[in-house]
């Protein structure tokens, strides 16, 4: 993606009601962080507090490459991520982990059929990508 260059990726959090700013007890976390896989994992850790803690609500964790860094790339949705509490499993320790690309894909569809949907979509100059 970006050869030797270290690229830091943001995190944000939010439900359908609100984001973090919102929370007056949200977990710890720190906006920037160092590569793409602690950005990962410690969204990870702060959907699993969020669990713990008994909040059932929808969050969704979203991370995303320093834009000032990657500037042709900011809005390829292929290097953004997203995080939902049922991509995350225990880790056996206490901690969480997450699920395997497969495990993370079970009830959503074939990845490859939804990533031609969304280029089918871009030619045809809609966002609906769905087939609704």
């Amino acid at each position: 993606m970006n050869g030797d260059r270290k690229v830091r990726w943001m995190v944000v959090f939010w439900h359908p009601d609100g984001r973090t700013w919102s929370e007056p007890d949200f977990p710890d976390v720190d906006f920037w962080h160092p590569d793409k896989q602690t950005s990962r994992m410690e969204a990870a850790r702060v959907l699993w507090e969020l669990r713990e803690r008994g909040d059932t609500r929808d969050w969704v964790a979203a991370g995303f490459p320093d834009p000032f860094k990657t500037p042709g790339i900011w809005y390829n949705p292929g290097l953004n991520w997203t995080l939902r509490l049922s991509d995350i499993e225990s880790d056996g320790n206490g901690g969480a982990k997450i699920r395997s690309v497969a495990g993370a894909w079970r009830g959503r569809g074939d990845p490859d059929e939804i990533n031609r949907a969304m280029a089918d979509a871009r030619m045809a100059g809609t966002r609906d990508w769905r087939g609704e």
